[in-house]
């Protein structure tokens, strides 16, 4: 009696016709019936012929090289074992029936059946090319049921962070909101617009078990906001529409996100040893000088910042109490700190006063914004021959112009009592900025240096050199430069007296400092 194994499979497309367990049976029962010794039946469960990187197929084959006794693969039908492409399946046919010396059966053919008669191989490759088709029909269906759904708004797949699955009345499929996730959904984007990095953002919302680009895609996820992309489909190109779920963002929101554009290059990172590593540059080459530690004389590590190209290298306490003691000449005192509060109350009453005003120019200017949009995307979808970059240059414009005159209506619309708390509540700690920083974390302390003495700053040994200072510390710029602390590379400013510049302190420069509350 010769060996036999038996081959049964099912993808998920096939469930409503097939069944897995009946395929067994028929295989076991072909067997006893011609006479095979059948050894094993290898079941794939769910999992698609359109190749054949399949578990259950590859350990068949891993059989059927040691085994050498086995002479036959038994399958119900001839698309049980391949649906992928022509030649793919023909040129598998030919490794196992000619390289290994087993014959490929199907329950209605007979043992003396000579698979290499000419005959034969036609009525099997046609079948094979039937059996193709129908996984080309199958595919067809998907994607045509996926972009029906999309372009009703409904999401498919598996719920982003935020939402959870689930079914409507009609059994069809929607999203939940997670009132606790998307509480976060929310704080991440509002984090993100008043200067927070996604390393922080993850830090102050507990991700810490999450990647840092776990937060990077919650922002960019356009879900969030009530909008799908709906893919080019049989020559009809792609666009966007609203989801029929519940958003968790406002679109302005969003957009306002996408337009700051600071995905990439994060250099912040939580070592709170060498905070100034990715912020401080060689004063030789201006390259970002890496960080390191030695074992000193009596057996105890130190950190040094280093430039690999220089050999250059810089205590790490010595840089760091530099910065110290220059943010401490940076306290303000309590009459400059009375000045800029009389000024900002000023400021928040005059812009109370013309908020009606104001609103309304802003949405008569915004109306127009959403009229172009509109008109935009008609103009894309009806007319073939604008190019996609085309159309992509002008929607961006026109959104991030729609975002910005979005944030002018909140900018206005912000509670002017909130707002005035806030900005008394920044002024206070920067009245004693030492210890404020010293009680930051490693990614806030690095946002606060770039904030108030830029983003790139090198060391000479001796002092500092930055290329710019916040206006809210000009006044203390004479002081810090006499004692050798602090030194700006090419001032474009008049760095002048404390009783003017407190004058002169805008809303928008204490905004800066909103991350630190």
């Amino acid at each position: 009696m010769e060996y036999a194994v038996g081959y049964a499979r099912i993808s998920d497309q096939d469930q409503s016709n097939t069944s897995i367990e009946d395929q067994p049976i028929i295989i076991k029962e072909y067997c006893e019936r011609v006479g095979l010794n059948l050894t094993k039946v290898f079941i794939e469960n769910g999992k698609s012929a359109f190749t054949f990187d399949r578990p259950e197929w590859k350990d068949l084959e891993t059989l059927i090289k040691k085994d050498k006794r086995i002479k036959f693969i038994v399958v119900k039908h001839i698309d049980r074992f391949s649906r992928a492409d022509l030649v793919d399946a023909l040129v598998k046919i030919r490794e196992i029936e000619q390289k290994l010396k087993v014959r490929i059966l199907t329950v209605k053919d007979t043992l003396a059946q000579d698979t290499n008669e000419l005959g034969f191989k036609l009525l099997r490759t046609m079948e094979l090319l039937m059996s193709n088709n129908e996984r080309n029909r199958i595919q067809e269906r998907t994607q045509d049921g996926v972009y029906r759904s999309l372009a009703n708004g409904r999401w498919i797949n598996m719920a982003p962070y935020g939402y959870t699955n689930s079914r409507d009345s009609q059994n069809k499929p929607i999203l939940l909101i997670n009132e606790v996730e998307a509480d976060n959904v929310k704080k991440a984007f509002n984090l993100f617009l008043n200067g927070l990095g996604a390393f922080e953002i993850a830090d102050k919302l507990g991700l810490k078990n999450k990647r840092r680009s776990f937060v990077t895609d919650i922002l960019k996820r356009k879900l969030y906001a009530g909008i799908i992309d709906v893919p080019a489909h049989k020559g009809k190109l792609a666009y966007e529409t609203t989801s029929i779920n519940e958003p968790i963002i406002s679109k302005s929101i969003y957009y306002q996100v996408q337009n700051m554009n600071r995905f990439k290059g994060n250099k912040y990172h939580g070592n709170d040893e060498v905070w100034l590593r990715g912020i401080l540059s060689c004063n030789e080459c201006g390259k970002p000088m890496t960080a390191g530690r030695s074992k000193g004389k009596k057996g105890v590590y130190y950190w040094y910042y280093k430039c690999g190209t220089h050999r250059v290298n810089y205590s790490a306490n010595k840089v760091h109490n530099l910065v110290h003691e220059i943010l401490e000449h940076f306290s303000l005192p309590k009459s400059t700190i009375e000045n800029v509060l009389k000024s900002v109350k000023a400021q928040i009453t005059e812009m109370d006063k013309n908020k009606g005003f104001d609103l309304q120019k802003i949405n008569t200017e915004l109306s127009k914004v959403k009229k172009r949009i509109s008109d935009a995307q008609e103009k894309y979808l009806l007319n073939e021959d604008i190019s996609k970059e085309t159309y992509t240059n002008v929607i961006s414009g026109l959104k991030a112009k729609e975002s910005e005159l979005q944030e002018k209506i909140n900018e206005v619309n912000t509670d002017v009592n909130l707002t005035d708390a806030k900005l008394h509540e920044i002024i206070l700690q920067l009245s004693n900025i030492k210890t404020v920083f010293q009680n930051l974390s490693c990614e806030l302390k690095q946002r606060f240096i770039s904030v108030v003495l830029s983003r790139s700053l090198c060391y000479t040994g001796q002092h500092l050199l930055i290329e710019n200072l916040h206006p809210f510390f000009s006044s203390k710029y004479a002081a810090v430069k006499a004692l050798n602390l602090l030194e700006i590379k090419n001032p474009d400013i008049n760095y002048i007296e404390v009783s003017s510049c407190s004058r002169n302190i805008t809303i928008g420069q204490l905004a800066d400092f909103l991350f630190i509350l």
